[in-house]
């Protein structure tokens, strides 16, 4: 599944790099690790748990929009929760993610951070392989941007080839 989205971006990225010359060491990086996502525990999961597919009612919880639901790690929920959040707000949630997750506190913190990272290049992926116009992403400087920073804030820094 993760395959299908790396490759519709890599069909764009003659047209890509020309402007993004770090996309291809990020496909070549998601490439090479993805493992991380499939070989970790797997769950039930929404799979685009944003704020806006979430009802609140009498401080009850109702997901909304199940068409992305299936098996899979856990953070992708998490980090579709939390993406526009602010800093406090996420750490407060990671933290009580992982309580809940490892309540033993028997967790790789390091194997949790290269997940989160992964997760974060799915969703990019994820959402410009679905849009295959190349021509088209070359006028949203803004995503790629945000993308970029974001990425780079996780602790990957994409050699540039």
């Amino acid at each position: 599944y993760y395959m299908i989205w790396l490759k519709e971006v890599e069909a764009m990225l003659n047209t890509l790099k020309k402007k993004y010359s770090w996309l291809p060491a990020v496909c070549s990086y998601f490439r090479e690790n993805v493992h991380l996502l499939a070989g970790t525990s797997q769950t039930f999961i929404h799979g685009e748990y944003y704020t806006k597919n979430i009802l609140v009612k009498k401080g009850i919880v109702y997901p909304i929009d199940w068409e992305s639901a299936a098996i899979g790690p856990g953070e992708i929920d998490l980090a579709s929760l939390i993406e526009d959040w602010d800093e406090e707000r996420k750490n407060i949630a990671v933290k009580n993610y992982k309580e809940a997750r490892w309540p033993d506190s028997n967790f790789s913190e390091s194997d949790f951070e290269k997940r989160m990272l992964m997760v974060r290049i799915y969703f990019f992926l994820r959402w410009t392989g679905e849009y295959s116009d190349p021509e088209s992403w070359l006028n949203r400087s803004n995503w790629f941007k945000r993308f970029y920073q974001l990425i780079k804030k996780e602790g990957y820094k994409p050699v540039v080839v």
